[in-house]
């Protein structure tokens, strides 16, 4: 599929290289070549893409985020948040919450998990109601508390309990709360936590792997 695809758009652009569908083309190749796992091809294409779309609202954040995605895909996580950080130019496009989310993961394979945090955070407080903020939000507590930032973790987990407290993630941040209580030797506080997650929460995974100490 994805080869019949690249042939096409190939072959479509050799007869016609000055079309006015030649970015659309190019998007919609390079994508056809992400799919492939041609990352190199994929990266050359949507960057030549990126310099034909920067005017434009529809094919220039799909051209920036997906030229991110190969990037990522790549391990050049530098590039990759480039990338990413060209999708805010259109800031109310449904990609905007995704591509910084993803430059998240860039920061955390860069080893940088203070920024990756802050910027898991950013999206729940720019775009509070997008799809990703709730597990964005959950990431945050998650690089904190890995990070033996205990109180910034505990009141990262305690905003998505407020904020986020009917969504698939509330039982997660419930038990985050908990190990951190935990981590820092509130056993207490840690016993209760785990309480309330097995009493709000008790079709959960995370509640069926709660200990109670």
């Amino acid at each position: 599929k994805y080869d019949q695809s690249v042939a096409a758009y190939e072959q479509a652009l050799a007869m016609e290289p000055e079309t006015h569908f030649r970015a659309e083309a190019l998007v919609e190749m390079g994508l056809a070549l992400f799919n492939q796992k041609n990352y190199t091809r994929a990266a050359a294409t949507l960057k030549e893409a990126q310099t034909l779309t920067t005017d434009d609202s529809t094919l220039g954040p799909l051209a920036a985020y997906w030229l991110g995605e190969t990037l990522y895909e790549s391990q050049n996580y530098p590039e990759a948040i480039t990338a990413y950080e060209a999708v805010g130019k259109w800031p109310d496009c449904t990609l905007a919450p995704q591509a910084i989310y993803s430059i998240g993961f860039c920061q955390l394979k860069l080893h940088e998990p203070d920024k990756a945090a802050e910027t898991f955070r950013r999206v729940a407080e720019k775009y509070g109601d997008s799809p990703v903020a709730a597990e964005s939000a959950l990431r945050a507590g998650e690089v904190l508390r890995q990070d033996k930032q205990y109180p910034a973790a505990a009141q990262q987990y305690q905003f998505i309990l407020r904020k986020y407290a009917t969504s698939d993630y509330a039982a997660d941040a419930q038990a985050g709360l908990a190990w951190t209580e935990f981590a820092q030797g509130d056993f207490d506080g840690a016993r209760a936590a785990f309480q309330t997650l097995l009493s709000k929460y008790p079709q959960s995974k995370t509640a069926g792997e709660a200990p109670l100490r």
